[in-house]
């Protein structure tokens, strides 16, 4: 496949350089990374395509990356028709070329399942240099799964449970959450006893997993979905922070009386946190509200100390010595 260096060029301050490498220089590890941004949309559009003009030209000049990358966009079908066979050689070129992914890839393909656990994880979640691809991710979880690999039976899950590239199928995600369960998977037990039990604890721990980014993908709004069931249900930790979500504006508007509501419900049952934020808001206790902006410290949302300096602000309004000795140490 050919490209047209005088009309190709894309128009981004960082794409463009490389593409100027490539064509002046006849660089094949700038074509390779070219390739690379347009399979995954890094500053330019995604375009398979083009991606996989750029992997064969550089393949052309022994990029052992590009063999390899050739090999998984053949093998797949990304971009072009499917073409096993060619992928596998392709692979293999890399492979005697060094390159440590193409035998892992092939060992996949052999039947590794580890490895194809991986290689679900990778194309799940876009890792490294393969692109975003629900099915190919599903194709490897399954065959992992059918060789009894626990974490790619909790992902199978949880595909078949959103629907994610296979119609979805309740019954079956449980199932399998069920087998990953009594092999100690944590997760796939958080999944059980949420999804089938209610149990308020595992629907506030299920809460937390997808404000997470790691075994599943983040999804703000289910997040806040579960821990305001939890919190109904009377799991203090997840009224505590349900509470903090109407204090920070938090996916929810701010409201301090809702805020107060469900940390009272939270210190009823001895939350000491939550008795903490009760005394700062409603006792306005100077020491209570100089904890809390300790506890801000180290938050993901204290963006340049302002979480934290709101609390201590007020605490040193009410005199309070370590407030306005820390916030002059700050100043």
């Amino acid at each position: 496949m050919q490209l047209d260096p005088a009309t190709s060029e894309p128009n981004n301050v960082f794409a463009a350089p490389i593409f100027r490498r490539a064509i002046e220089k006849n660089d094949p590890q700038a074509m390779f990374y070219l390739g690379v941004m347009y399979l995954k949309g890094f500053g330019v559009e995604t375009d398979p395509v083009k991606a996989l003009g750029w992997l064969t030209r550089a393949a052309a000049l022994d990029s052992g990356n590009s063999y390899y990358l050739l090999g998984v966009l053949n093998t797949h079908g990304i971009g072009m028709r499917r073409d096993v066979g060619q992928g596998l050689e392709y692979l293999s070129t890399a492979q005697a070329m060094g390159q440590l992914d193409a035998g892992e890839y092939l060992a996949a393909c052999d039947g590794n399942a580890e490895l194809q656990y991986e290689l679900g994880q990778m194309f799940d979640r876009g890792i490294g240099t393969m692109p975003e691809n629900d099915q190919i991710a599903y194709e490897w979880y399954r065959s992992s799964a059918q060789k009894g690999h626990v974490g790619a039976k909790f992902q199978v899950g949880l595909m078949l449970l959103e629907g994610r590239s296979v119609h979805a199928h309740k019954d079956a995600a449980m199932s399998l959450f069920s087998e990953a369960a009594e092999f100690g998977h944590t997760e796939a037990l958080t999944m059980v006893n949420a999804l089938s039990l209610r149990l308020p604890s595992a629907l506030y721990q299920l809460g937390l997993l997808y404000g997470r980014d790691d075994v599943v993908r983040h999804d703000p709004q289910k997040m806040l979905g579960y821990i305001q069931e939890a919190a109904a249900s009377g799991d203090a930790n997840a009224q505590q922070k349900l509470g903090e979500f109407y204090i920070e504006g938090m996916l929810v508007g701010r409201d301090q009386v809702q805020a107060i509501y469900w940390f009272r419900q939270a210190a009823r049952q001895k939350l000491d946190s939550a008795e903490l934020f009760v005394n700062a808001l409603e006792r306005e206790c100077a020491d209570s509200l100089f904890q809390i902006g300790k506890r801000y410290f180290h938050h993901p949302q204290n963006l340049d100390f302002q979480l934290t300096r709101q609390w201590w602000e007020r605490a040193a309004e009410l005199g309070h010595a370590e407030a306005i000795s820390a916030l002059r140490s700050r100043n």
